[in-house]
């Protein structure tokens, strides 16, 4: 391979004229000629991630694919801009960008649950001292729609991920020092900057398709569900503190045979018991990639597989306790930021009208968010 196409690939990775490890000796091979270089388009907001290329390699055992992440500090991504400059400080600290390179050159892959695995990792390239590219496989995995089996296989695997307390110690170690108070620095931050004022203030009853789908019931549960924030948030923080991935949604549980390979490590930390299920449970409606509807069925299929990897891994706790555990995070997360407040602002008229699909969307939220508060008896 030649120097001047070595570069392209560092200009591509991080300013020029930083040192560059060999492409050969981080991939293993004796030879390595780069075919290409295509970047990863990513819908969702990274906060850490500077971006995504997949690379293709010639070698003399043949073509191999790559991909590369570059994780970088929330203090270059384009994401700060919105955010009061009197709390960017804050938000740099409370994303801590070192924590997925430090995992990917951590002993974590070693001590991964029965079923799962790390993606293999050939490099982790210090770029500056603000950001880190990460050599990782290409995994080829299914893309199709997951079944109630695939939920509980990944369920019971986080189970046994929260249980390990190997995984504990080395989230110990490297893990988001946050972690144990997610949910309240969460609430704190995004939570009632973005919708809990919206509520209190009153000006998110005002808003026409809302109030179409509640009524006085309605909003003098959402009241009581804010005014008893601070006592749930306390409960939270009493529940037993395991390990968790902190984004276990499916996006980054990736199924191959018999196996999941499990990605984007960038807030694993040690994590209040169930912390990983709820992301699991709700994220593809979140994404609106499936119907709020299908929120019960999914909890039913995950909660007992979830607690049969708790068993697994030496953590035997009630049913009813990690049911409780699981709606109050559930519900501590997603209740005030389930209406879709912010499509709702920037909607044009004909997506306000009875029937349109946000309308559809708003009643589908609204009726998941009963669900809800009724989970923890509110």
């Amino acid at each position: 391979m030649t120097k001047g196409y070595l570069m392209d690939v560092a200009a591509l990775l991080g300013p020029a004229g930083l040192p560059v490890p060999s492409l050969e000796s981080m991939l293993g091979v004796p030879e390595a000629t780069v075919t290409g270089i295509d970047e990863v388009e990513y819908d969702l907001m990274a906060l850490t991630t500077g971006g995504r290329w997949r690379v293709g390699v010639k070698t003399p055992q043949g073509h191999r694919c790559y991909v590369v992440k570059v994780a970088r500090s929330f203090a270059l991504s384009p994401i700060l801009a919105m955010i009061p400059p009197d709390l960017r400080d804050a938000a740099i600290r409370e994303l801590p960008w070192r924590i997925e390179p430090d995992v990917y050159r951590s002993a974590l892959h070693r001590h991964m649950p029965h079923g799962s695995r790390l993606p293999e990792c050939h490099a982790v390239v210090d770029l500056d001292e603000n950001s880190a590219a990460i050599w990782l496989e290409f995994v080829a995995h299914d893309r199709s729609a997951w079944t109630a089996q695939r939920y509980r296989d990944a369920a019971r695997l986080l189970g046994r991920l929260a249980a390990s307390q190997s995984i504990a110690d080395i989230a110990d170690g490297i893990g988001h020092p946050g972690g144990p108070g997610q949910a309240r620095m969460y609430w704190a931050g995004r939570l009632a900057d973005e919708f809990v004022r919206s509520y209190v203030d009153g000006t998110a009853w005002d808003d026409p398709v809302v109030s179409r789908h509640v009524d006085a019931g309605f909003r003098e549960r959402m009241s009581r569900f804010i005014d008893g924030a601070p006592a749930l948030l306390d409960e939270i923080e009493s529940l037993p503190l395991l390990s968790a991935h902190g984004d276990a949604c499916p996006n980054n549980l990736l199924a191959c045979d018999h196996e999941f390979v499990i990605i984007d490590w960038a807030f694993f930390s040690r994590g209040r018991m169930g912390f990983d299920l709820s992301q699991l449970v709700i994220s593809e409606i979140e994404l609106r990639k499936t119907s709020p509807g299908r929120l019960a069925e999914t909890q039913r299929v995950c909660l007992p597989a979830y607690r049969a990897g708790l068993v697994d891994g030496g953590v035997n706790v009630p049913a009813a306790e990690l049911e409780r555990a699981h709606h109050i995070q559930l519900a501590a997360a997603h209740v005030v930021s389930a209406i879709p407040l912010d499509l709702l602002a920037a909607a044009d008229d004909a997506d306000l009208v009875p029937g349109s699909t946000l309308d559809l969307l708003t009643a589908d939220r609204v009726a998941m968010v009963r669900g809800m508060l009724d989970a923890i008896g509110i």
